[in-house]
């Protein structure tokens, strides 16, 4: 099965938004190549629940993605590294569904 939907870990918690991931994101393939990007978050505070799922267009951006990210802190500012593996549920409409 071809892998477009990845699962972010080890994200940075306070400060950092939906918007951050995808511009690190588009430093390794562009812009249009991500139709999903979820960052759940805590509610009522500006923090991040460390982990997000991201649909791309295809699975070669996912597995560059993967290629360029996995293993390496984010140029957004954390020293930490990130994780990035293929989610367990794949595709975009199985993500619409879940968060409708």
């Amino acid at each position: 099965a071809m892998v477009t939907t990845l699962m972010f870990r080890s994200l940075p918690r306070q400060q950092f938004v939906a918007e951050d991931l995808l511009a690190e994101i588009e430093t390794h393939i562009g812009p249009g190549k991500v139709d999903y990007l979820l960052l759940p978050g805590r509610a009522g505070a500006a923090r991040t629940m460390g982990y997000a799922y991201v649909n791309f267009v295809d699975a070669y951006a996912a597995s560059w993605v993967t290629q360029c990210m996995h293993g390496k802190p984010l140029h957004w500012g954390s020293a930490t590294p990130i994780r990035v593996i293929p989610a367990n549920i794949q595709g975009l409409v199985p993500h619409l569904n879940l968060t409708m």
